[in-house]
């Protein structure tokens, strides 16, 4: 029996399988597969305890340089400062994980990941664009954007349409949430 990670015949691109897209046709429609229904999209309540795992680990470091400006007594401009570099760090944070190891601390725990829907790997234009303006447009939603990924088919949120990608359970990570 062939490896199930390899191509099953020359109209497919390659199926998922470690930084590997999702099986599909050339021009982007999906393909019927053998591999196709062991793909399990990652739903809004899976992703929201990721996210969660996120904010307690980025807690630490966001307390840390907290608390060294508070030390250094900005004055006023104190308060502005922190916000400004805990949003750097939490993007930064974000667009590291995600591009190169296609997942943050909190979606490694819950054994999903961030794959591109083009027959491409995941790139770093995309990993931008999701954690970037994505984001940002699924917060301005009123978190609409976040949450419409309890309701599409590939369980999407808004940020993952606009960057072209979808969140799976890890197809290489034998039990997951």
């Amino acid at each position: 029996m062939e490896n199930q990670n390899e191509v099953q015949n020359s109209t497919q691109a390659t199926v998922v399988a470690g930084n590997q897209p999702l099986a599909q046709a050339p021009g982007g429609a999906p393909t019927p597969s053998a591999l196709q229904p062991q793909i399990r999209y990652a739903g809004f309540w899976i992703r929201f305890v990721a996210s969660f795992i996120d904010g307690l680990v980025l807690l630490i470091p966001q307390m840390i340089v907290g608390g060294l400006m508070a030390v250094a007594n900005f004055g006023a401009m104190q308060a502005v400062a922190a916000n400004l570099a805990s949003l750097l760090m939490t993007w930064a944070y974000y667009i590291f994980m995600t591009n190169n190891y296609q997942a943050t601390l909190g979606k490694k725990a819950v054994g999903i990941k961030v794959f591109s829907t083009r027959p491409e790997n995941l790139t770093l234009n995309q990993v931008l664009l999701r954690e970037t303006v994505g984001k940002l447009v699924s917060m301005l939603t009123l978190s609409i954007g976040y949450i419409i990924a309890g309701f599409t088919q590939k369980k999407q949120a808004l940020h993952d349409m606009i960057a072209g990608t979808v969140v799976i359970y890890d197809p290489n990570k034998k039990t997951s949430i």
